[in-house]
């Protein structure tokens, strides 16, 4: 064998023991059953469990697919991208209504980003979820607290479309 390949066999060997991570072939996460899926793991279990029973219930009275995604890592894509791709490949909200929301946070990066389906466009504006991001979560975020600031955004969101008069076509029941 030699000597270059003594040198490169280690690296190799520990890359193929490296554990499988949950993306699917297009390099999105796989999308969780619930409305929460934590990778980088921002949220203590007891929280991650009454954020999903909320974003549950608020999909069953509003007909708004909220959806909070915690990044572990962008893999050097910009956050519009990985939040279009996983909104879209998702499908995150009802097909017909077309409402539904993503919160993706990447504390890696320091990046946030809400998503918002074409069925919330009246309710949600882009300038109204940069505000959300600037006023609610941001100030939280730099004071440490990525779970608090989420969950200020999560809460804005819902006071933005509490119960959207489009998004009850598709609504589950």
């Amino acid at each position: 064998m030699p000597v270059r390949w003594v040198a490169i066999l280690p690296l190799l060997l520990a890359a193929c023991s490296l554990p499988a991570e949950t993306l699917e072939p297009s390099g999105v996460a796989q999308r969780p059953d619930g409305p929460v899926l934590d990778e980088a793991a921002i949220f203590a279990p007891a929280a991650e469990a009454v954020l999903d029973r909320d974003l549950t219930d608020y999909r069953r009275t509003s007909g708004v697919a909220l959806v909070v995604f915690t990044d572990a890592s962008l893999g050097g894509e910009s956050i519009e991208h990985v939040a279009n791709q996983t909104f879209n490949e998702w499908g995150i909200g009802d097909e017909t209504t077309k409402c539904g929301l993503l919160v993706l946070v990447a504390p890696e990066e320091k990046m946030v980003r809400i998503e918002v389906g074409y069925g919330l466009e009246d309710d949600i504006s882009d300038v109204l979820a940069k505000r959300i991001i600037e006023n609610a979560m941001i100030p939280l975020f730099r004071a440490g607290d990525i779970a608090g600031g989420t969950l200020a955004g999560v809460e804005e969101l819902k006071r933005a479309a509490p119960n959207p008069p489009q998004c009850h076509e598709g609504a589950p029941s």
